[in-house]
């Protein structure tokens, strides 16, 4: 049997998060089953290397880099990164291209997979909508409720209709949840199929002894940022104060922008920051509950791992979550935030309760494994191969590109990078030849151009001039200096002028 060849892109790798721990475990599915798989990523700076059949490509992210949560950035500049990605699918040959989400990356895998004419398949990870607008109310907090909450819910609707958008792009959708399969299916008429995670029952496992006897211990593992609902912790804990429940010891495990906040707010309360490996197993195992009032995950591996260390579990009916849990039988699924209190003041009234879910939650966990997430997200692979009228969706061969005539209407054929970098070279050396000089040692501009010239997606002329002007403008000074004849501050608009009538 063969199976395909993936190139996947993915917008988290090494962040501590559930994401990027599920491409960590793709990639090392591959490996171990010799499996061919190309994985680009962002990583502390540039370098390709190869792993058995898993070959990695890595890029640093430019100094411009935006910071979208606290170990998350998206490149505006990451364009300047499609000559090179190029050549390495082009090397790779890939039967598909797997994209992880709309952050730089993911936009880079969408681009190629169009020059390429490679079929793309999308997975949706994050909440970016809720996050957002979550965010959104508590830094407008200070404006009257219903401001506050107007923006919120606008936010939230705007970012869901632009990210639909995006995800109509790919031939199939992956979902971790049936709500929100339900929901892409609903707005971008696309296919959508499930894509689960597991855990490694072998690492999280029950190890240590709980708290001591007649104390409890409540934790929460995850970021501390304001869409994981964490004042509701706060809450809690105040709640259990007031009823005389002083034997409920509570741990943090994790860091985000709430810890502050959390941390004055909870002064009993002991916070771990991040932890990984074996020492966040020892902390699962010590638990006795965790709590999780998360409403906008999307799945929740941090669920499974408590589980799997034989820690029952309280979440919320919103999001993925509800669906790893067994209500009654590894955990509890409340209705909302009061139910939630609730329900954590009878955990702490019934300890015998706790420790008879223990072996529940174990066995639950136990039929969550990442060998099976992955056999069925390589069958929604074959899927997404399967032939479909009126499109051709083999990549070219290596250095076909220039002469490659497009089956897609309004897609021009193909350009080399060498040939956009020549178009644009000589396009100002038109204007001067020391001006064409110093263009020619630059990326940016027949980056764009060669952008512009394959993907087919939109008309980027004016995304090139604004680049090309850019440029100019951070080395004006080397194109006074260059340019004597005429206007020296005409140069750019000339150009400008030159790369948009190529149109």
């Amino acid at each position: 049997m063969r199976f395909p060849r993936v190139a996947l892109f993915a917008d988290c790798y090494h962040e501590v998060n559930g994401v990027a721990n599920t491409m960590r475990h793709l990639t090392a599915f591959a490996r171990e089953r010799e499996l061919p798989l190309l994985c680009v990523r962002a990583g502390a700076d540039f370098r390709t290397f190869s792993e058995g059949s898993v070959r990695a490509c890595e890029y640093r992210r430019s100094a411009l880099r935006v910071p979208a949560d606290q170990d998350l950035f998206f490149d505006p500049l990451f364009f300047r990164l499609l000559p090179a990605l190029h050549r390495e699918l082009t090397a790779f040959q890939p039967d598909l291209i797997h994209i992880t989400g709309p952050g730089d990356c993911g936009i880079l895998g969408t681009l190629l997979s169009r020059m390429l004419r490679v079929p793309l398949v999308a997975s949706w990870h994050t909440n970016v909508h809720e996050f957002a607008a979550r965010r959104l109310h508590q830094t407008f907090s200070f404006f009257p409720a219903g401001w506050s909450e107007a923006m919120s819910a606008w936010t939230e609707r705007s970012i869901l209709s632009l990210a639909a958008l995006y995800y109509r792009v790919p031939r199939l959708i992956l979902a971790p949840n049936p709500e929100l399969a339900r929901l892409l299916g609903e707005r971008t008429g696309r296919p959508v199929h499930s894509m689960a995670r597991g855990v490694d029952t072998a690492a999280f496992r029950p190890a240590t002894p709980r708290s001591p006897a007649g104390r409890l211990r409540f934790g929460y593992v995850g970021r501390l940022t304001p869409e994981k609902n964490v004042q509701l912790l706060v809450e809690a804990e105040r709640m259990l104060r007031e009823l005389g429940a002083h034997h409920v010891d509570f741990v943090i495990v994790g860091d985000g922008g709430e810890r502050a906040a959390l941390s004055a707010a909870m002064p009993t309360a002991t916070f771990t920051g991040v932890l990984k490996g074996e020492a966040l197993a020892v902390a699962y195992s010590s638990m006795d509950a965790m709590l999780f009032p998360s409403h906008t995950d999307t799945y929740g591996n941090v669920v499974l791992e408590a589980q799997a260390c034989g820690t029952p579990v309280l979440v919320t009916a919103s999001g993925g979550p509800k669906y790893l849990v067994e209500s009654g039988v590894s955990g509890w699924v409340a209705r909302d935030d009061a139910d939630f209190l609730r329900r954590v003041i009878g955990l702490a009234a019934s300890p015998a309760a706790l420790a008879a879910m223990r072996a529940g939650a174990r066995r639950n966990a136990e039929r969550h494994s990442w060998s099976q997430v992955f056999a069925d997200l390589y069958a929604s692979y074959d899927t997404a191969l399967a032939p479909q009228s009126g499109r051709e969706n083999n990549p070219l061969p290596a250095g076909a590109g220039a002469c490659a005539v497009s089956p897609f209407p309004s897609i021009r054929p193909r350009r080399s990078w060498s040939a956009c970098k020549r178009s644009t070279t000589m396009s100002a050396s038109r204007q001067s030849p020391k001006f064409g000089s110093t263009l020619q040692s630059m990326t940016l501009a027949p980056s764009l151009r060669y952008w512009r010239s394959n993907t087919g997606i939109g008309r980027g002329a004016s995304l090139a001039a604004a680049g090309v002007a850019v440029r100019a403008v951070v080395q004006g000074r080397r194109a006074r200096t260059n340019c004597r004849n005429g206007s020296p501050r005409g140069r750019p608009r000339l150009i400008m002028s030159r790369i948009a009538s190529s149109e």
